[in-house]
């Protein structure tokens, strides 16, 4: 798998853990008209999935092992045929750094330098709240919200995002993210399905992500796809193991 697909299957991620938020004062009314969203918390978390990636007529398979520290780090582990790793991520606040065992080289990025590539912004906490469920943005009063017949609908605005979160009124779990970048008008669009309990709360197992971006007068197109076959809680702190070898190469 090469280094620019271990970037995109990292940035464009979904799962975890949860808590309630509720949001008072909105404008949805009748049953269940208070808006409460169920939101995964953590101090660590662990999991492993299957990942499928497509890129126009190209399209890769992995495996991946996630752990995580809230607020802090993400540390994936890709493997492909035969388990075999093939690379490892170490995310942070500050930066992406990824390690390729098949080139045996290194590729450290900050959040500006991947805006830059992949004509979208993005930043820590975003990764991290695609990647347990929760919601990108943080919920605010000023947000908008209208109840449908199955889901609250919650529109937000950042200072370059609009953003629509939709959550099931049965299982107050977000269900799906569409944010648009204004100046550019690139999407990226979340999916979560297949909710299962995990300590007593509804758990995505499947999720999928599309970042649609136009590059060089030229509309492209990504998706992740990823199955999660176990998620869990630990007991005790995890270690996030991340050693660059000296005789890879920094590229």
């Amino acid at each position: 798998m090469s280094k620019k697909h271990y970037l995109l299957l990292l940035c464009l991620a979904s799962l975890f853990y949860s808590c309630k938020r509720e949001l008072a004062g909105s404008n949805a009314s009748g049953k269940n008209n208070k808006l409460a969203i169920q939101e995964f918390e953590f101090d660590y978390l662990r999991g492993k999935a299957k990942v499928n990636y497509l890129e126009e007529n190209e399209r890769q398979n992995a495996k991946a092992n996630i752990r995580m520290k809230k607020d802090s780090v993400i540390w994936i582990q890709f493997s492909g045929v035969g388990g075999i790793e093939g690379g490892r991520v170490l995310i942070t606040k500050d930066s992406l750094t990824m390690i390729d065992r098949i080139n045996k080289e290194f590729h450290t990025y900050s959040y500006q330098e991947l805006a830059d590539k992949y004509k979208f912004d993005i930043n820590y906490h975003m990764i991290e709240s695609m990647i347990i469920g929760n919601m990108p943005f943080v919920l605010e009063k000023k947000d908008k919200v209208s109840r449908q017949s199955d889901f609250f609908l919650v529109k937000q605005k950042s200072s370059i995002h609009s953003i629509e979160n939709y959550i099931s009124r049965s299982s107050q779990r977000l269900e799906k993210v569409s944010i648009e970048q204004e100046a550019t008008r690139n999407t990226l669009n979340l999916l979560y399905k297949d909710f299962n309990p995990v300590n007593k709360v509804p758990f995505p197992f499947s999720s999928s992500a599309t970042l649609k971006y136009n590059d060089k007068n030229r509309t492209l197109f990504t998706e992740i796809n990823l199955a999660f076959s176990k998620a869990e809680i630990p007991e005790k702190p995890l270690k996030f193991p991340f050693n660059i070898p000296q005789k890879y190469a920094r590229r």
